[in-house]
């Protein structure tokens, strides 16, 4: 798979972002067996760590979904082929991500999703971060 360095550097920052989350979660979230949600009856904080593992697995198929969409776009002939493109590659990515949140509800309950939703928030605080390292390392000539 030949990525760009910023998908690649997406792809690092994403699960350093959802281990902490899952450590903080871990420790955060009560340790009970909930029976009433889920299908499996496992402690409420495992639920949350196991979400945080399916959003960032999501976050990290998006950013190669992304990065494969854009490559297309960017070979397409016009500025409105490749906008069209765009809009029509964004509806899968948003039922791929609804489908994935709602195998973790059903799957682990209300623990699950919140952990899924931390993990899937994972690619936008990676997103920030790349962005804050790369300035800090350039200099600070770019300020937009």
């Amino acid at each position: 798979m030949n990525l760009s360095p910023e998908a690649k550097g997406l792809l690092k920052g994403i699960p350093i972002i959802s281990v902490i989350g899952a450590v903080i979660g871990f420790f955060a979230v009560p340790s009970v067996v909930d029976t009433s949600n889920g299908f499996f009856d496992l402690p409420m904080n495992i639920n949350f760590v196991i979400g945080v593992a399916i959003g960032a697995l999501l976050s990290a198929v998006k950013v190669v979904f992304v990065e494969k969409a854009v490559d297309k776009a960017l070979s397409q002939g016009s500025a409105q082929k490749a906008t069209l493109y765009m809009h029509l590659t964004y509806i899968p990515r948003l039922l791929f991500t609804v489908a994935t949140l709602a195998i973790s509800v059903y799957f682990f309950g209300i623990f699950g999703i919140l952990g899924a939703v931390v993990g899937n928030v994972s690619l936008t605080i990676s997103a920030y971060l790349i962005k804050f390292l790369n300035r800090k390392s350039r200099g600070k000539e770019d300020i937009v």
